[in-house]
């Protein structure tokens, strides 16, 4: 019999977990023994095969079923309903998550954990219901609050269309609406003062979005992957906004803050700090091909051009000094970038998956490149490491499958881990007089470069990568 706890153990084996308690089965159910708070029972997997509405037992061997573990029920794609037993109190991670034929869930009256991945990914699911004497949670029209309803926990991934949040809700919980695709349109009220991280993400078919003056805070990818969005309105009293909020919102064109906010700002679209020295975010729809960064800017946000497709040249200036991480990341019609002399280390991640760029000019200034900084750049031909390069970090050019020479000005620098993994076609090439050097480095055969004539023009070396000189007189 096929049981949800196979993938909860492949989920266990991948992440290095193991397990001590002894498991148990009955029926349909597999379980452990619980000695943390008296003797009881934890569901720890369940029947695959297992089609319809299913009532959770409240005992399995004797004992008293008091939790549903992490990823319990997850993939139990025939369950159509469920309902959750007065005796269980907590609810785990991923429990029922992509269980895509349920509709409806009914929590019982002691559940006081209920985490917010418990439903993910459960496309169907219209309602969770609440038991009116549960003393920690409410539902409300299907969707689940604290017992006061100030702060909104999970909307059923199944909702479609309009939503309006209650007013008295001040805060809108963390993934609250993760998921939710066939959501269009979203009424916040003014109670609302801040909105969590993850709370609209991946919610694909939300269309418009009004923030209220009310909020301070909106959380780090609060709407991520909102494919529908076009524009964004941020208005005055927002004063912390974090990493990569409208990150990959492959229609959106413009973000627009008030004039009268004292902490961002907005030029032609694109969300800076109120001084415009930090880029924060640039709209991934914008497809003007491309952008010049105002010469105002010394840094460059943690995942401000994340997946901004239609993005196909950057001009980054002499100002900028930092690149945070993941900061291009994703950019795949990006061909071509040249990095300036202020910038000292390239981050992690930075031009990640930017599988279009075939040109890159890293200065002399550069000392470190930081793990996956160009992973997954398959257009890169060739690339030319300058000699102030002291290290390279992990995977920094891995899966370049295009990748073929890797010329070094200086000596052998430091290498993380794979710095070349998967990037099979790869010769480094080395100076005479530089040293550290041996047959290999990071896995790839080294090679000695030796200038050699190169005709009639005057040059030796390898001229498309800034090696050898020019003769003349």
């Amino acid at each position: 019999m096929k049981r949800s706890f196979l993938l909860f153990s492949l989920i266990l084996l991948s992440t290095g977990l193991t397990l001590n308690a002894q498991e148990l089965e009955e029926g349909d159910y597999l379980y452990t023994i619980d000695f943390t708070e008296g003797v009881t029972a934890t569901i720890i997997g369940f029947n695959l095969d297992y089609s319809g509405a299913l009532t959770i037992t409240n005992t399995l061997g004797g004992l008293t079923v008091t939790r549903i573990d992490f990823a319990a029920f997850y993939g139990c794609t025939g369950i159509t309903s469920v309902s959750i037993s007065d005796s269980i109190t907590s609810i785990d991670e991923w429990a029922f998550g992509y269980c895509i034929g349920m509709t409806n869930v009914w929590i019982g009256r002691c559940v006081a954990d209920l985490h917010r991945y418990s439903f993910v990914d459960c496309s169907s699911l219209v309602s969770i219901h609440v038991d009116p004497l549960n003393s920690s949670f409410n539902s409300v029209n299907g969707v689940v609050f604290n017992k006061a309803q100030t702060v909104l926990l999970s909307c059923p991934a199944g909702k479609v269309g309009s939503y309006a949040i209650p007013e008295g809700v001040t805060m809108i919980n963390e993934s609250a609406f993760a998921g939710c695709a066939w959501l269009t349109s979203i009424m916040i009220p003014e109670s609302v003062a801040s909105i969590g991280i993850t709370a609209f993400s991946r919610c694909a078919g939300l269309t418009s979005v009004s923030i209220p003056n009310s909020v301070t805070s909106i959380g780090s990818w609060a709407f991520e992957l909102c494919h529908s969005l076009t524009n964004v309105f941020i208005p005055e009293c927002v004063t912390n906004i974090g990493d990569g909020v409208f990150g990959s919102c492959a229609n959106l064109t413009a973000i627009n803050v008030d004039g009268q906010n004292p902490v961002y700002s907005s030029t032609n679209g694109v969300m800076f700090d109120k001084a415009q020295t930090t880029l924060v975010q640039y709209p991934a729809g914008n497809n003007a091909g491309v952008y010049i960064i105002p010469d105002s800017v010394t840094c460059i946000a943690w995942f401000s051009f994340y997946s901004s497709i239609g993005l196909t040249n950057i001009i980054i200036s002499e100002s900028v000094t930092n690149m945070g991480w993941w900061a291009f990341s994703g950019c795949t019609g990006l061909t071509s970038v040249s990095i300036p002399n202020s910038v000292t280390s390239i981050g992690q991640c930075v031009f990640d998956n930017c599988t279009g760029l075939t040109e890159v000019t890293i200065p002399d200034s550069v000392t470190n490149i930081h793990g996956f900084a160009f992973y997954f750049c398959s257009g890169l031909t060739s690339i030319r490491i300058p000699e102030s390069v002291a290290s390279i970090g992990r995977l920094a050019f891995g899966q370049c499958t295009g990748l073929t020479s890797v010329f070094f000005d200086g000596n052998m620098p430091d290498a993380g881990e794979d710095v070349f993994y998967n990037s099979d076609h790869v010769t480094v090439c080395y100076l005479p007089g530089a040293t550290g050097w041996g047959a290999t480095f990071a896995d790839r055969p080294a090679l000695l470069w030796n200038p050699t004539f190169q005709g009639g023009d005057g040059c030796f070396g390898v001229s498309n990568n800034c090696f050898g000189f020019s003769i003349t007189g």
